[in-house]
């Protein structure tokens, strides 16, 4: 550690050494991309979830230790090791469920606060909020949640607010899941900054025709589904379209089971479901391919020719939509995200026959494609990570204080104890 600073705790899943993704979040790899360029400014530490095999080791100039697990012990594992580290500066990355059950979830506001009674400061950033209007039956109908919906907007409206008012800071990566947080959920707007998520510089790229013969497919237009396969991505929405397309359209479907779901006897008949529809509606031409491992992602980003994201509802900036832009690929999303997509031509009603009408359209509009390419030059570099730590630096500036700014040592060089 350098003199005169104090490292802040980055409370998150992070990938194993040398990789970047991980099949339980996405949440991951967004904490390595950030935590990467923070780490030339600021001294950092990672208290990670657990992974098998993985000890304690540095990233970099980062030191990463695994400390705790999904569970209810989760608060008191992570507030011991920033104890035992010495750390007075914690972000927390949140989503419902990224510690666990329920139970875990209803938790959470703990954190923050038991920090706060021990002399810490806490950032969190909410990669997810739910308008409260959209949590209804058919939502947890969907999401295979059981509950009372009136119970359940109760509780994530207390948990929630409870998260905003005990927290020293909140971060959200859209200015819509702000206004959520403060119309539906009665939180301080002066008390949330809005940074977008980051879009990675330069991926890994393949040749498209490389791509076609490692991957067995010569020919067609390809569309491409990426992320955990949960009902309110509406899965079967863009499997229906396929009745509409041309018959040389083919899907692919990288998608896995999603964690939380997986064993539940109604999530397999889901699963099910979605491929007996697609052996119906356009037999041979929806390809089911699981997770995709990180060393496969180019390859099949060279394939495809479109990205489709068919959500009922956008409750967070998606990580694959920033994965189609950061390669620049030609997207299509429903109307859930038209407050987070200035792009009419490329949001699709939420209907079958709407969603491939617009695929065609897409396909055939030399046009509308060169002005796709356009927008997603603009994110690209509105949204570089590089922005993104800018964003998030000034933030730990603002909560943390200058006493937690990586200093020059006075001879420039690190001290004895490392960093």
């Amino acid at each position: 550690m350098l003199p005169g600073s104090t490292r802040i705790g980055e409370v998150t899943p992070y990938p194993p050494p040398n990789e970047k993704h991980v099949r339980a979040s996405g949440v991951a790899s967004y904490s390595k991309n950030l935590m990467t360029r923070l780490t030339t400014r600021f001294d950092l530490a990672v208290l990670a979830e657990r992974a098998p095999g993985v000890q304690e080791y540095d990233d970099g100039g980062i030191t990463v230790v695994p400390c705790w697990s999904k569970g209810v012990r989760y608060l008191f594992s992570i507030l011991s090791c920033a104890r035992d580290m010495d750390i007075k500066a914690l972000h927390v990355q949140h989503e419902t469920f990224l510690f666990g059950s329920f139970v875990s979830a209803a938790m959470f506001p703990l954190l923050p606060l038991l920090g706060r009674l021990g002399g810490r400061r806490t950032v969190v950033t909410m990669h997810g909020v739910m308008p409260l209007r959209m949590i209804d039956r058919s939502f947890l109908r969907e999401n295979r949640i059981e509950g009372n919906p009136a119970i359940m907007k109760t509780g994530i409206k207390v948990l929630t607010k409870l998260t905003a008012m005990v927290s020293h800071h909140i971060i959200v990566h859209e200015d819509m899941l702000k206004k959520w947080l403060v119309d539906d959920y009665g939180c301080d707007g002066s008390k949330i900054t809005v940074v977008p998520h980051g879009i990675e510089p330069n991926p890994v790229r393949v040749d498209r025709e490389v791509a076609r013969k490692e991957l067995g497919h010569q020919g067609g237009y390809f569309l491409l589904f990426l992320g955990y396969i949960t009902g309110y991505k509406n899965v079967e929405l863009l499997i229906e379209a396929m009745a509409h397309l041309d018959k040389d359209t083919v899907l692919i479907i990288a998608g896995g089971e999603h964690p939380r779901l997986a064993g539940d006897p109604d999530y397999k008949e889901y699963l099910d479901m979605l491929h007996r529809k697609a052996e119906e509606i356009a037999p041979g031409r929806v390809l089911f391919k699981g997770f995709l491992p990180e060393a496969e992602i180019p390859a099949y980003m060279a394939l495809s020719d479109m990205l489709v994201f068919p959500y009922n509802v956008c409750m967070s900036t998606s990580g694959p939509l920033s994965m189609a832009m950061a390669y620049r690929k030609p997207f299509l999303v429903s109307e859930a995200f038209r407050e987070v997509i200035d792009l009419p031509e490329a949001i699709f009603p939420l209907d079958p026959r709407g969603l491939a009408e617009n695929v065609s359209t897409v396909r055939n509009d030399a046009r509308i494609q060169e002005r796709m390419a356009r927008f997603v030059d603009r994110m690209n570099e509105e949204h570089s990570w590089d922005r993104v730590a800018d964003r998030t630096g000034a933030v730990y500036d603002k909560v943390f204080g200058e006493l937690y700014r990586r200093t020059p040592h006075p001879e420039g060089k690190r001290s004895e104890s490392g960093g």
